[in-house]
């Protein structure tokens, strides 16, 4: 009687056992199966990409590789798509390009939860709601579209790379808790206050040129910066950046600028834009030892002799600024001086620009 329970039971406990492998066995065939169907569906959505003139490249996991290829990658910059319907799709969607596009409506890429770079600049969109569950996205460009409220993208915590350049952006409130950002473009914007950004101490490049940004005090705490560019704007006050000693690239050209003394700790200093400002003293750059470029052209600049202290420097750029108004007072004695100071140092003299001209060799 005993031997026959324990029979029964092991008998039970062996059936209960294979169900189990067969139950586990089935799991990753379903998977399999659920990711073929993915496939197939993608299928479509690669023939209307393909029609459309655009390109759709798979990911390259080994799950892309041996079982099902999925679409990570769409390519349909500067062609004419206005509706994106078919991309909802795409659930491992991660970089999208729409650049110069008419699409506006970004509603379908709400549950493209998994997508990383999106190129957007110059298309028609200017409502980012969508956008608010895209948690994962690293790089958004918005370059000259009509965007003006930010506050769909503040939760995006991974955001690394933005730009807002030319859009109908004022308030840039939005991003002050976007701690992960290093490059942010905040150019041709009517934008003319920098607090938001104060917190942002992972950034490395800051655009704000022609904003109406003057009080650069909010970046005094930015010690990671390399590049700012404040080109075009009220800016008169440096010394906000006397402690940015990681500072590489500065462009205050066409600012109110006039003392350069706060930037004698920047010596990582390698492009120096200083053209159309009030500066007329560049004693403060004979310790920048890494100054590869400086332009001086419609300054009040009259001696070039503490440049010669700065041995690896390779270009500088004198002469007329903006409309011809200002030529750099130097005298040709001083140029030669210089010439002869440092043989490998090509000068420049710029000469009889028009407004279109001269911003485009700053």
């Amino acid at each position: 009687m005993t031997d026959s329970k324990s029979r029964r039971r092991w008998f039970q406990v062996r059936l209960r056992t294979l169900l189990i492998l067969v139950t586990l066995a089935t799991i990753p065939l379903a998977w399999v199966s659920w990711r073929l169907q993915r496939a197939r569906a993608e299928e479509r959505v690669i023939a209307w990409i393909e029609e459309a003139g655009g390109v759709a490249v798979p990911g390259d996991s080994w799950v892309d590789r041996w079982i099902a290829p999925t679409v990570a990658k769409v390519f349909l910059g500067f062609k004419k798509v206005d509706d994106l319907s078919p991309l909802v799709q795409l659930k491992d969607l991660r970089l999208l390009d729409l650049r110069s596009t008419p699409v506006s409506d970004l509603a379908p890429l709400a549950e493209c939860v998994n997508l990383e770079k999106f190129e957007l600049a110059d298309s028609s969109v200017s409502d980012l709601s969508p956008l608010a569950n895209c948690a994962g996205i690293e790089r958004l460009d918005l370059a000259g579209t009509a965007v003006e409220d930010l506050s769909p993208i503040a939760n995006l915590k991974n955001l690394e790379y933005l730009n807002v350049s030319r859009t109908e952006v004022s308030d840039a409130s939005p991003l002050k808790d976007l701690r992960n950002l290093r490059n942010l473009y905040l150019a041709n914007l009517s934008v003319d206050d920098l607090s938001p950004v104060a917190r942002l101490n992972r950034l490395e490049i800051l655009n704000v040129s022609r904003t109406k940004v003057a009080d650069l005090s909010p970046l005094k705490g930015l010690v990671n910066l390399r590049e700012f560019k404040c080109h075009g704007t009220q800016v008169c006050d440096l010394s906000p950046l006397s402690g940015l000693r990681n500072l590489k690239t500065l462009d205050c050209g066409r600012s109110h600028v006039s003392d350069l003394a706060p930037l004698t700790d920047c010596t990582r200093m390698q492009w120096l834009v200083l053209s159309n400002t009030l500066v007329s003293d560049l004693t403060p750059l004979v310790h920048m030892k890494k100054l590869r470029s400086v332009s001086i052209r419609g300054t009040q600049v009259y001696d070039l002799s503490p440049l010669a202290a700065v041995t690896n420097l390779e270009q500088v750029v004198l002469g007329a600024g903006l409309d011809n108004k200002v030529c750099t007072p130097v005298s040709d004695e001083n140029v030669r001086a210089l010439e002869l100071a440092l043989s490998k140092c090509r000068i420049v003299q710029m000469k009889n620009l028009n407004a279109r001209q001269a911003t485009a060799t700053e």
